[in-house]
């Protein structure tokens, strides 16, 4: 979560750099029409879902994550601990 909220962060200016190098046209919104509701509610959607995709995108290390190798291993040394005991006898 930290990972991806700091890496939201830093991308930002990555981002703004990214737009004005290729060029692409500043939104040149008057004061006015950056105060309507509809700008708002576009500007929270935006940033609720750059929120989201990071999220997203820092989770993924989950996918990765062997999450039965601790019973696993525990089974292991039972079933050879069983096994000594056995061949020692």
């Amino acid at each position: 979560q930290i990972f991806s909220d700091v890496a939201g962060i830093t991308c930002g200016g990555a981002v703004d750099a990214l737009v004005a190098r290729l060029n692409l046209p500043y939104h040149n919104l008057t004061l006015e029409q950056l105060n309507l509701r509809i700008t708002r509610v576009c500007y929270t959607a935006g940033g609720c879902i750059g929120v989201v995709i990071g999220c997203l995108l820092g989770m993924t290390c989950l996918f990765c994550m062997d999450t039965e190798k601790a019973d696993r291993l525990k089974k292991a040394q039972e079933l050879s601990s069983v096994f000594t005991t056995i061949v020692d006898d």
